[in-house]
C-alpha cells in the first residue's frame, strides 16, 4: 500500500509542472501563431489530412496548443477579450480582409479543441451556419459583444452541460455513457 502511495505521488509530481505550465504555453504561443486554418470546400479526406499536415508544419505553435487539449480551454475562454491587434487576417464572404484580434485566434483554438459547439446552448440565440465553420460564421459575436460572448462561454463550459459536452464530444462513450451525458444537456 505505501509503494502504491509512493508510486502515485511520484507520478502526480512529474505531471504537476505540465498542468500549471499551461497557461504559459497558451500566453507564449498564441502570439506566434502566423494563421489559422481555412479549409472551405476541400474535396476529399485525403486532401484535408494533406492541408493539415503543410497547416501544421507552417504553424507549430498553434498545434501545441491544440495538443493541449481540454486543459487549455479554461485559458483560451480567458483569452477571448484580449483584443490586441495580430498580422493574421482572414477574408470573410465579400468582405475586406479582417485582421484577426488575439482573441479571435484564441476562440479559434477553443473551436479546434471543443469540436462542434452547442451555440442555441451557449448563447440562448437561434444559430445557423451560413458558410462552412470557419471562424467567419462567428465573428460578428466577437466584434459586437466580446466580453458577453466570453462569460457566455466560461458559464457553460465551467458547468454540468458543459462538462457533459466535451464527454460526448471528445471521450468513446459507451451507450450507457452516452446517454447519461445526453440527459445531462
Amino acid at each position: 500500500m505505501l509503494k502504491r502511495l509512493s508510486l502515485l505521488l511520484l507520478v502526480m509530481l512529474f505531471y504537476l509542472p505540465g498542468f500549471c505550465q499551461v497557461k504559459e504555453i497558451v500566453d507564449r504561443d498564441i502570439k506566434l501563431v502566423s494563421h489559422v486554418p481555412e479549409f472551405c470546400n476541400i474535396k476529399s479526406k485525403s486532401e484535408l489530412k494533406h492541408l493539415w499536415k503543410e497547416f501544421r508544419k507552417k504553424n507549430p505553435q498553434y498545434f501545441e496548443i491544440v495538443s493541449l487539449d481540454t486543459a487549455a480551454i479554461a485559458y483560451l475562454i480567458d483569452k477571448i477579450s484580449d483584443t490586441t491587434e495580430t498580422s493574421v487576417s482572414v477574408k470573410c464572404g465579400n468582405d475586406l480582409p479582417y485582421n484577426l484580434k488575439t482573441g479571435d485566434i484564441a476562440f479559434q483554438l477553443f473551436k479546434n479543441i471543443v469540436g462542434l459547439l452547442p451555440m442555441h446552448a451557449v448563447t440562448g440565440i437561434q444559430w445557423d451556419f451560413y458558410g462552412c465553420d470557419e471562424l467567419c460564421d462567428y465573428i460578428y459575436l466577437l466584434k459586437s459583444d466580446r466580453l458577453k460572448f466570453q462569460a457566455q462561454l466560461r458559464a457553460y463550459f465551467s458547468g454540468p452541460k458543459g462538462k457533459a459536452w466535451l464527454r460526448i464530444m471528445k471521450q468513446k462513450l459507451t451507450r450507457e455513457e452516452y446517454d447519461k451525458a445526453v440527459k445531462e444537456l
